[in-house]
């Protein structure tokens, strides 16, 4: 998943992002990759939430943030700011875990008046 040649073109366009802590970043969403069977609405809104708590940890460890709101309950994902550096441990340690990562590339839409 690591898409060096995605990250290195967003560094040449001034697209990447910084941590909190300085670090040169790019945004992520986190998707769950589990089902929905069995589950009431209310049990996977709090399964999910008990999910995107445990991905801030693993983050965390690696001096990644979530995006404070990004939760979508329906698409089972969540926005993030990772370092770069430490993209391919969080990659690995995602995928581990049953969560997709992609990097989010920033795209622009034009519209004519």
């Amino acid at each position: 998943m690591v898409e060096l040649d995605k990250i290195e073109k967003m560094r040449r366009l001034g697209l990447t992002d910084r941590t909190s802590a300085g670090a040169e970043a790019v945004r992520v969403t986190a998707q769950f990759r589990g089902a929905l069977a069995g589950h009431s609405r209310e049990s996977w809104r709090s399964a999910l939430q008990a999910w995107e708590r445990d991905v801030e940890r693993k983050l965390a460890s690696h001096g990644g943030e979530l995006v404070k709101g990004s939760l979508s309950i329906t698409g089972q994902t969540v926005e993030a700011i990772v370092p770069v550096d430490e993209l391919p441990s969080i990659v690995d340690e995602m995928t581990d875990s049953n969560v997709r990562l992609d990097v989010v590339v920033p795209r622009q839409i034009i519209t004519e008046d």
